[in-house]
């Protein structure tokens, strides 16, 4: 609320005390225009908005001289006061007013007064305890690739990022110098003493103090043929060459009687040929009948009373020798006449078997399943009987038959099975050769899973696969001098250069790649010049901690490509753990 006081006028005299006046009309409410006026509502439902009270401060006025208090006038109906006025502590107050209502002012904060005169010093306070020593920088070293090694006093080290900033614009040219003095001479340099073209597209180049460099083959490749030039003259005949040496001639031809020759060279050498014999030639055409011979002798004369020839056991049947001894007569055996008892041991042997003789019809084994064989026992009788019964196949069917072409989930029911060996110790041995599981890689394994090792004799076996399943990514720095949103950078393609030796840039940034490093792979004695590597699909990636006071929005693609923004500089307790697991 403010308050306009203007100067004091001269006391009036007192009046005479006038006549009771109506009820007052009292204030409802106040309200702050913002504007410096403020709109006064009053009881009866009017209100008045004030002109604008901002105004310089008046001086303060004399004050006047008390008047002489006034008769009482009547007593009017009860206005609406102020009940309490409340400090809120930011440059304002509440008032409350009698009827309930409350209005609070805007901040009556002035601007801040000139700064007072200092006061007297106060006394000095007692000491506090000393405290801890810090750690401080013990060494400092220039690494000359633009970074600094910074060593402190507990130990630790901090390298910082390169400082080398942008080349600057080049400066103005100086003044040239006064010429220097001439300095004194220098040594004889090496001079060239001679230069030989080797033949072969190399030069040997000798210097002045015995040393030599023969250079690379100089010669360039073959340029196009050029246009062929005009023919030229014939040149004369030359002379004649003096006469060759006598030739080697043949000086005998021998045949051999088998077909070769041996030729004899007039040298004394000699030479035998291949056999010249051609293929025998086709029969040649039957030559004429002879003339018919002189008759011979009479023969000697035939049986007297000749006899039918018949077996007295009917195992043998004559025809057509009725009275005649074994002429144009037919002899056959009896089917059945020939039976094992009247064959002696050995009778039957292979040579006097005519080829297709034995035939399936004359062979009889009796009744019995089908596919069974004969088999002879220790005195020679034979018996037939199922192959099944003799022979322990030992790839078998599941439901204990023998295994055949078409047969499917076969058992082995036998003993050790050797491939390549005569002596199987294991199951399955594989004497020489591998092992080929063709759809081994198509079968997706497990984190139970077991991994197959061989010992020395090449006997393989199980041990618990307790190989880690993943490894932290190669080292690499992070420029972060420079803030940037969005940035990118290719995890794997860092991990797979590092491993395989490749040259890569170490830093990355807001402005890009920096420190390029052509060092290469530096291996043990004996090591591989690269280190195998996973494709990126084979991997997961992960970070485990970031500096979140330096980067952020941080993301990882499934090929490994690393999006982040950098959003301040880092510090030397600043670092990001990246790890990669294997699928």
């Amino acid at each position: 609320m403010r308050e306009f006081d203007g100067t004091d006028g001269n006391n009036g005299t007192n009046g005479a005390d006038g006549a009771a006046g109506a009820d007052g009309v009292g204030i409802d409410s106040t309200t702050d225009n913002g504007d410096g006026t403020f709109t006064i509502s009053y009881t009866d439902g009017t209100s008045f908005t004030t002109p604008d009270f901002t105004g310089p401060q008046g001086a303060q006025g004399i004050a006047g001289t008390d008047g002489a208090n006034g008769a009482d006038g009547a007593t009017g109906a009860d206005g609406v006061g102020i009940d309490s006025t409340t400090d809120n502590g930011d440059g304002t107050f509440t008032i409350s007013y009698t009827d309930g209502t409350s209005f609070t002012t805007p901040d009556f904060t002035g601007p801040q007064g000139a700064q007072g005169i200092a006061g007297t010093d106060g006394t000095n306070g007692t000491n506090g305890a000393a405290g801890a020593d810090g750690v401080g920088i013990d060494s400092t070293t220039d690494n000359g690739d633009g970074t600094f090694t910074i060593s402190y006093t507990d130990g630790t080290s901090f390298t910082t990022p390169d400082f080398t900033g942008p080349q600057g614009a080049q400066g103005i040219a100086g003044t040239d110098g006064t010429n220097g003095t001439n300095g004194a001479a220098g040594a004889d340099g090496v001079g060239i003493d001679s230069t030989t073209d080797n033949g072969d597209g190399t030069f040997t180049i000798l210097y002045t103090d015995g040393t030599s460099f023969t250079t690379p083959d100089f010669t360039g490749p073959q340029g196009a043929q050029g246009i062929a030039g005009t023919d030229g003259t014939d040149g004369t005949n030359g002379a004649d060459g003096a006469a060759g040496a006598d030739g080697v001639g043949i000086d005998s031809t021998t045949n051999n009687g088998d077909g070769t020759f041996t030729i004899s060279y007039t040298d004394g050498t000699s030479f035998t040929t291949p056999d010249f014999t051609g293929p025998q030639g086709a029969q040649g055409i039957q030559g004429l009948a002879g003339p018919a011979g002189p008759q011979g002798p009479a023969g000697t004369d035939g049986v007297v009373n000749p006899e039918d020839l018949t077996a007295g056991d009917t195992s043998i049947t004559v025809t057509n020798g009725t009275g005649a001894t074994l002429v144009d007569a037919n002899v056959k055996v009896t089917d059945g006449g020939i039976t094992t008892i009247k064959l002696a041991d050995g009778a039957v042997a292979t040579a006097k078997i005519e080829d297709g003789a034995v035939t399936a019809p004359k062979l009889s084994a009796g009744a019995g399943d089908n596919g069974r064989v004969g088999v002879a026992d220790d005195l020679g009788a034979i018996t037939y009987q199922n192959i099944d019964d003799l022979i322990d196949e030992p790839w078998r069917n599941t439901d204990d038959t023998p295994a055949t072409d078409s047969s499917t989930n076969i058992n082995y029911m036998g003993g050790d099975i050797g491939i390549g060996t005569n002596d199987p110790t294991e199951r399955l041995d594989i004497g020489t050769g591998n092992l080929r599981v063709r759809d081994i890689n198509t079968l997706a394994g497990v984190s139970t899973d077991k991994i197959v090792v061989a010992d020395t004799d090449g006997v393989l076996k199980t041990v618990d696969n307790i190989a880690p399943k993943f490894f932290y990514m190669p080292a690499v720095i992070f420029e972060t001098t420079t803030t940037g949103a969005g940035l990118s950078r290719n995890l794997y393609e860092d991990y797979n250069k590092q491993f395989t030796g490749q040259q890569f840039d170490v830093a990355h940034g807001a402005t890009g790649s920096s420190m390029t490093y052509k060092g290469g792979l530096v291996g043990s004695t004996g090591a591989p010049t690269a280190m195998d590597v996973y494709a990126d699909t084979e991997l997961y990636y992960y970070i485990s901690y970031y500096d979140q006071s330096v980067f952020a929005n941080v993301s990882i693609s499934d090929s490994g490509v690393l999006t982040y923004d950098i959003i301040s500089s880092a510090t030397p307790t600043a670092y990001m753990n990246i790890i990669f697991v294997i699928k």
